[in-house]
């Protein structure tokens, strides 16, 4: 990870039934992405990732979608069936969300879309109900071209553990909209290797 600790842009949501849970998307700086086009310098990434240093407004996701099944690849990977990024961003409760993501930087935009993709595709597979928290960039570089993510060595938060997760994430070209992704689940990662790889968040104070 970088020397100073990505932050997360932390996303409220509402689930199908009334828990309330935060998803947290950690966005990758120029230095941690790898992009095939030039970055431009956006600067130090703040908590709350926006134009105008604003609050992120609650994300409340749409009514559950009945699971399908998944198809599998050559390359041991799943390809999603329901895609449910832009479903969630144009529910009319998250209109502040969606008129957001317009001002972050094209990289961080793709990687807040393909985040909450990974987080709601761990969901439907049944591997996690109430995964909260997506890394791309936990072990490893993440990569950008065109409109096409890869992360090959990401993390996911569930139940207050972490989890490896490895992604390949295809945007619409008007940046509003996941148009195919596939990932694959990988292993619990040890609590010793969490903190080396900036996966502690406050809400672990009170272990």
């Amino acid at each position: 990870m970088l020397v100073a600790a990505l932050l997360a842009f932390p996303v409220s949501r509402q689930l199908s039934s009334p828990r309330q849970r935060v998803i947290s998307v950690d966005l990758v700086s120029a230095q941690r992405a790898a992009p095939t086009e030039p970055l431009p310098d956006t600067g130090q990434l703040t908590a709350q990732v926006s134009a105008p240093q604003t609050a992120t407004p609650p994300l409340v996701a749409p009514k559950s979608v009945a699971p399908m099944p998944a198809t599998n690849n050559p390359d041991d990977m799943t390809d999603a069936v329901n895609l449910l990024a832009s479903d969630i961003l144009h529910d009319p409760a998250n209109r502040e969300v969606r008129e957001m993501l317009p001002r972050l930087d094209r990289y961080e935009r793709i990687t807040q879309l393909c985040s909450i993709e990974a987080l709601e595709q761990v969901r439907l597979s049944g591997a996690a109900a109430l995964a909260d928290s997506a890394v791309p960039s936990a072990f490893g570089n993440t990569s950008i071209s065109g409109v096409v993510m890869k992360a090959p060595n990401g993390a996911y938060r569930a139940d207050r553990r972490w989890f490896e997760i490895s992604f390949e994430c295809t945007v619409g070209d008007d940046l509003e909209s996941v148009a195919a992704f596939k990932f694959r689940l990988g292993r619990a990662i040890p609590k010793d290797a969490w903190e080396s790889h900036n996966l502690i968040t406050e809400d672990f104070d009170d272990d």
